[in-house]
């Protein structure tokens, strides 16, 4: 497990899981004020928000949880988009450890979001 919200407690906590074969094999905890800095410089398309941008701004999803990433394809080319550069150390490692699980789900399994 990888925790970058312990300090944070009593915070909005966002947990990344990656399931292979229904069992839980990695897990990626962050505060959640950490993950809107991601969500935030995740482009609007021409079409509008789109993958998580699109759950995050507008579908008020967050509270149902826990929810697949899906289109994996889609989210992990959206997520790798991002631009690390501008963001502090906590929240690019965050991001870093995020695209990682994303991407081994696309190779091998599935990924869950879980907020609370």
């Amino acid at each position: 497990m990888h925790d970058l919200f312990t300090g944070f407690e009593g915070e909005p906590e966002v947990r990344f899981r990656l399931l292979l074969d229904g069992t839980c094999v990695e897990e990626v905890r962050i505060w959640g004020g950490d993950f809107r800095q991601l969500i935030e410089l995740l482009p609007v398309t021409p079409s509008g928000w789109q993958g998580l941008a699109l759950r995050y701004h507008l579908l008020d999803a967050w509270d149902v949880a826990p929810w697949r990433v899906h289109p994996i394809e889609e989210i992990v080319a959206q997520w790798a988009s991002l631009d690390p550069t501008r963001l502090a150390p906590r929240p690019k490692r965050a991001h870093a450890l995020i695209l990682g699980l994303l991407t081994r789900a696309l190779k091998s399994g599935e990924a869950w979001i879980e907020s609370w």
